[in-house]
């Protein structure tokens, strides 16, 4: 998977399950800490390299909304 659509799949597996949503290893949590920065979810990050995801951001759910799955060629 490309490295910048890795934290938008991420996004999506992430409101197809809800939250509160537990990650953990090294390319879940650099996505995450993306999503983080780009506003679309909040997330605690815990020293032992844990990330619960409490919120998809209403930024979250608005690229979510305009970027259906399979939609266009930027989909994940």
């Amino acid at each position: 998977m490309k490295s910048h659509t890795m934290p938008l799949a991420l996004l999506r597996c992430i409101a197809e399950r809800g939250v509160p949503f537990i990650a953990s290893g090294e390319l879940s949590v650099d996505a995450l800490r993306t999503l983080v920065l780009a506003g679309y979810v909040k997330a605690t990050f815990a020293p032992d390299s844990i990330v619960v995801v409490t919120t998809i951001t209403p930024i979250g759910q608005q690229w979510l909304r305009c970027h259906p799955p399979g939609g266009n060629r930027y989909s994940t």
